[in-house]
C-alpha cells in the first residue's frame, strides 16, 4: 500500500505561509492608509512600520511642518491601541511623564496614578527640550520596559512603542539615542508634493488630513506581539549576518565619524532589516534589506567630526560612502 500522505512538515509550512501572507496583506493595507495622509513619503512610512514590527522605538527628525506629528497621529488612528502625547519642556517632571504613587486622604493603601508613559503608543514631541531627569527615566523605560516608582517595579504595556521628535541640530545624550532602534528624517516636501498637498487641502475645505483620509483601525494591540515574533523568526543567512556586522565595525574606524557604533547597533540593524524584509514579503533577509536599514540605525548613534561638519559634510552622505566601501554578499 502506497503512503500518499504529504511529506512531514508540509501542513505546518503551508499554515505558516498562509499566516504570513495574511499578515503582509494587512500591513500593506496599513501602509497605503498612511500614504493617503502623507503621499510620497514611502521611506518614512516603511521605516515607521518596520520599527513597529521590530518592537523598537523611533526618533523622528525634521523641521516644523515636515509631517512628523501627522505621521504618528495617522499611525495611532490606524491601530487599536492606547495613545498618549507629550511635549518636552524644561520644567517637565517625572510624575508628568510616568505618573506617581498616591495615597488619598482616608485611604488605607496607596494607588498608582498612571502617566502617559503607560500607553501602548506614546508620542513625545521635542524630546531634546525635556530635562535630564526625564530623559534618564525614559532611557531606563525603553530598555527594561518597566518603571521603578518609589521603589516599586511597575511593568509597562505590551505592545509598547515610543516615538520621539527632535529638531535638526538638537542634542540628545548618546545613552538616550542608543535606546531608539532607528531615526528617520522628514524634510519639507518637494515643490510638486507641496502643490499636490495644497490642492488637496483646497478641495477638502482645509479639513484635518486625518479626517479627510477617514482612517480606521487596521490592527489591534493584541495583533502586534505575534507579528513581532513572526518578524523576529525570519531567517538571516550567515553571509548577510556577516555583512551587517562588517558595516557596523567599519563605522569605528571611519575617519568622518567622531565615534563609531557599538554592539547594540548591530542588533538593531538586523532587527530592522528583518522587519523590512517581512514588509516586502521576503522569506529571509537580503543584503539590500540591511543596506536600506543602515542609515536609520546609524543616525542616532554616530556623529560627524567637527571638521567634517565645518566642511559641510552630511551624515547621510558619509553613510552612503561607507556602504560603498563594504561589498554586499552575492545573493
Amino acid at each position: 500500500m502506497t503512503d500518499s500522505s504529504p511529506p512531514e512538515g508540509t501542513v505546518a509550512d503551508t499554515g505558516e505561509a498562509s499566516v504570513k501572507a495574511r499578515a503582509v496583506a494587512r500591513l500593506q493595507a496599513l501602509r497605503q492608509a498612511l500614504l493617503k495622509v502623507l503621499p510620497q513619503q514611502e521611506l518614512a512610512v516603511d521605516g515607521l512600520l518596520a520599527t513597529l514590527l521590530a518592537g523598537g522605538h523611533l526618533l523622528l527628525e525634521g523641521p516644523p511642518g515636515a509631517g512628523k506629528t501627522l505621521l504618528v497621529r495617522a499611525l495611532a488612528a490606524s491601530l487599536e491601541t492606547s495613545f498618549g502625547r507629550l511635549h518636552g519642556h524644561a520644567g517637565q517632571t517625572v510624575a508628568e511623564v510616568a505618573g506617581e504613587i498616591v495615597v488619598e486622604a482616608g485611604a488605607e493603601s496607596a494607588r498608582l496614578r498612571r502617566g502617559p508613559l503607560f500607553n501602548q503608543l506614546l508620542l513625545i514631541e521635542d524630546l531634546h527640550r525635556a530635562p535630564a531627569v526625564v530623559q534618564n527615566l525614559l532611557t531606563e523605560a525603553l530598555q527594561t520596559r518597566q518603571l521603578i516608582l518609589e521603589g516599586r517595579s511597575v511593568p509597562l504595556s505590551n505592545p509598547f512603542m515610543v516615538i520621539a521628535t527632535r529638531s535638526p541640530g538638537s542634542d540628545l545624550p548618546l545613552a538616550v539615542r542608543d535606546r531608539f532602534l532607528a531615526q528617520l528624517r522628514l524634510d519639507w516636501p518637494a515643490e510638486a508634493q507641496e502643490l499636490l498637498a495644497l490642492r488637496q487641502a483646497v478641495q477638502q475645505g482645509h479639513a484635518d488630513p486625518l479626517e479627510a483620509a477617514a482612517l480606521r483601525p487596521l490592527l489591534q494591540a493584541k495583533d502586534l506581539p505575534p507579528l513581532q515574533r513572526l518578524v523576529a523568526s525570519l531567517p538571516v543567512a550567515e553571509p548577510v549576518l556577516g555583512f551587517g556586522l562588517r558595516l557596523i565595525r567599519l563605522t569605528r574606524d571611519w575617519p568622518a565619524f567622531e565615534q563609531g557604533a557599538g554592539p547594540r547597533a548591530a542588533q538593531a540593524l538586523l532587527r530592522l532589516a528583518q522587519a523590512l524584509a517581512f514588509l516586502r514579503g521576503g522569506d529571509s533577509v537580503a543584503a539590500e534589506d540591511v543596506r536600506q536599514a543602515l542609515p536609520g540605525v546609524l543616525r542616532p548613534r554616530v556623529r560627524l567630526t567637527p571638521e567634517r561638519e565645518f566642511e559641510g559634510d552630511s551624515l547621510d552622505g558619509q553613510i552612503l560612502k561607507l556602504l560603498g566601501q563594504c561589498p554586499a554578499p552575492r545573493p
